[in-house]
């Protein structure tokens, strides 16, 4: 190749990087992202997040950074919630975590998590609203957390909300504790046993556990028809409601040495929650959500 040529061919490439950009975005973007929000740090993790918007993106890029825009922003929320921020600025900044993860779902429909943080925004918009909003926002709200479970249904986040709601909606609304205590179970088995387990999810297993308080016989005398019930479910949602009948009360779980068959709900959230309680006293670094959950929890246990 002769000089002219040369100096053709580089201008030609110049051009072709001015009117074609290369993407912005990459994975590891993504990951110190997610390590941000893992760890709390979600002021950084928004503005990381917002720098990365500047790029060249195509729509599943952007959808990518919208939704982690929705979870920063409803992290963000929730700390000036307990910082004593003000209703109306509350809802206000909740209801732009619900149109952040709209806005990705717009851009990418199979997105499970702007499903899910979109559902979550609404969530603690209604409950911060008050009890008529909170009950008026529960089916779009399911809506959501099926929309991200047909998705993703392995999302142990989603299963939990779900369980949350049916534990919080009273019974003549079609609320039920013991679907509650399976929807649990569900989103408990997808834990693959390494590192820290979702401390949301099995933590909210513990909570309702107790409120339910069966004796181990009640336990055991329920399980024949809530396999039966789970055996001829419709889809992957009923199943879920009758989850506890899937699962072998013969084998003692991870967090204890008793066999389920031998355990009322209360010994059982005993046993989950000073498993919970070792697991994060022998981190080395605790971050503040882990703090504040391992405060919770021994609070819950003195409860018992």
């Amino acid at each position: 190749m002769n000089t002219l040529q040369k100096i053709i061919s580089l201008m030609t490439l110049f051009t072709l990087c001015l009117i074609l950009p290369a993407t912005a975005l990459n994975q590891s973007d993504l990951d110190k992202a997610d390590l941000l929000f893992a760890s709390n740090q979600d002021e950084e993790g928004m503005k990381l997040v917002e720098s990365l918007m500047n790029g060249s993106l195509n729509d599943k890029e952007k959808s990518e950074l919208l939704w982690r825009q929705s979870q920063f922003s409803h992290e963000l929320t929730e700390k000036a919630k307990s910082e004593g921020a003000s209703k109306d600025e509350t809802l206000s900044m909740y209801k732009e975590g619900m149109e952040l993860a709209a806005e990705a779902i717009s851009l990418n429909a199979d997105s499970a998590w702007a499903y899910y943080w979109r559902a979550a925004n609404l969530g603690s918009w209604g409950s911060t609203k008050g009890i008529a909003d909170s009950l008026g926002s529960l089916g779009d709200m399911k809506s959501d957390l099926y929309a991200c479970l047909k998705i993703d249904p392995d999302n142990s986040d989603a299963w939990s909300v779900l369980a949350i709601i049916n534990a919080d909606v009273p019974g003549v609304l079609g609320g039920s504790i013991d679907k509650a205590v399976s929807q649990d179970r569900k989103g408990a088995s997808l834990w693959n046993g390494n590192g820290i387990p979702n401390l949301e999810v099995y933590g909210e297993m513990a909570n309702h556990l107790i409120s339910r308080d069966w004796d181990s016989s009640k336990r055991n005398k329920k399980l024949k028809a809530k396999s039966k019930n789970y055996a001829k479910a419709g889809d992957i949602f009923e199943q879920a409601e009758y989850f506890e009948g899937a699962v072998d009360f013969n084998k003692a779980p991870a967090y204890s040495s008793k066999k389920l068959s031998q355990m009322s709900d209360k010994e059982e959230a005993a046993d989950l929650l000073k498993w919970l309680i070792t697991k994060l006293e022998n981190l080395s670094d605790i971050n503040d959500f882990q703090q504040s959950k391992l405060d919770g929890f021994k609070d819950s246990l003195q409860g018992i």
